[in-house]
């Protein structure tokens, strides 16, 4: 095949996958959206697609594998119980740094002090 050809040859199997993919999913509502420019979510959306479906190869991981490694993924969340299901949560929430409040300043004067996230007592700093 020369070089001329090669821009033209297309994997037909290929197309009709990504088009049973997008009819599937018109009404549907996007749960994330990855940009072009987000290196890191991407990786990991690949790995742990891969490793979700117990693959090695990159070729498996399509949006629509993307979608249902999210989709069963979310599907286990709802489906455990409720005290687990907390305990997961709360343990992404740290991790993640999300959900976190110092708590600020309160009182009068204390400027100088910084709320404790063990127990939220006032702990003395050093301030220049």
């Amino acid at each position: 095949m020369d070089k001329e050809n090669a821009a033209i040859d297309l994997d037909l199997g290929k197309i009709r996958n990504l088009l049973e993919w997008q009819v599937k999913c018109r009404d549907r509502t996007p749960l994330a959206h990855v940009r072009d420019d987000d290196a890191h979510m991407q990786e990991f959306l690949r790995v742990e697609t891969n490793r979700w479906n117990n693959r090695d190869d990159d070729a498996f991981c399509t949006p629509a594998a993307t979608e249902s490694f999210m989709m069963q993924l979310l599907d286990c969340l709802a489906n455990i119980e409720s005290r687990d299901r907390i305990t997961i949560m709360k343990r992404i929430q740290t991790l993640g740094g999300y959900g976190y409040y110092g708590g600020g300043v309160s009182g009068r004067n204390e400027y100088s002090k910084d709320k404790s996230r063990v127990d939220g007592a006032l702990i003395q700093r050093a301030r220049r």
